[in-house]
């Protein structure tokens, strides 16, 4: 897996496993793969953006489905 993205998957499931979401990490695939525009399964195989707007742009994405999830608002609702 890609450095950058298991960064941001540690990052993405201890947020929301603080925030006492149950399967936190399976969630955090989730919104990392919705955030990326690619299948969960392909989170391992994918690499991270280009350049450091593309990973900024992406993580600002990420942060904002955080946010929402934090605020237990459903994962279908996040993804539209």
């Amino acid at each position: 897996m890609d450095e950058w993205i298991g960064d941001r998957l540690k990052w993405i499931s201890d947020s929301l496993n603080q925030s006492g979401i149950v399967e936190a990490r399976l969630e955090a695939e989730y919104i990392a793969a919705s955030a990326l525009g690619v299948s969960r399964s392909a989170l391992s195989v994918i690499t991270a953006p280009a350049g450091q707007s593309g990973r900024e742009d992406v993580s600002a994405l990420m942060e904002a489905m955080v946010l929402r999830r934090r605020r237990r608002e459903p994962l279908q609702h996040i993804f539209g």
